[in-house]
């Protein structure tokens, strides 16, 4: 058996990062983990690890990577209302990449940005 456990993703503010997936993503820590060296990190996801895919976050002293020394692109969540969803990311600030649209999968899709500079897509299934 293979299955997918995990996604990493360094974030510059740990805090911050849960703030903003456990509010528009309903994403909810699982386990934290800080070390000697400073690093904290967080398994976050939408149910208890070992039944779900995990996001792990990341936070480690330091600078915080630019995006040339990184190829990552984006993670995506299946949302019920893509609508409902975008007017809390205007209301909130929270920086659109695209307006919700019907795509060529015949799937609502829109994207924004995380805290941390990631691309976050939303889709609603038709």
């Amino acid at each position: 058996m293979v299955r997918l456990l995990h996604t990493m993703l360094r974030v510059k503010n740990i805090g911050e990062t849960l703030e903003f997936y456990g509010k528009y993503f309903d994403v909810k820590e699982q386990s934290k983990l800080e070390k000697p060296s400073g690093k904290i990190i967080i398994f976050a996801g939408h149910g208890p690890q070992g039944n779900t895919t995990i996001l792990e976050f990341s936070q480690k002293p330091g600078p915080f990577p630019s995006s040339e020394t990184f190829d990552f692109v984006h993670i995506a969540f299946e949302v019920t209302d893509i609508h409902e969803l975008f007017d809390r990311f205007r209301q909130d600030g929270v920086e659109i990449i695209k307006e919700p649209r019907i795509d060529l999968d015949e799937e609502w899709i829109g994207s924004v940005r995380d805290p941390n500079g990631y691309k976050v897509e939303a889709i609603q299934y038709l």
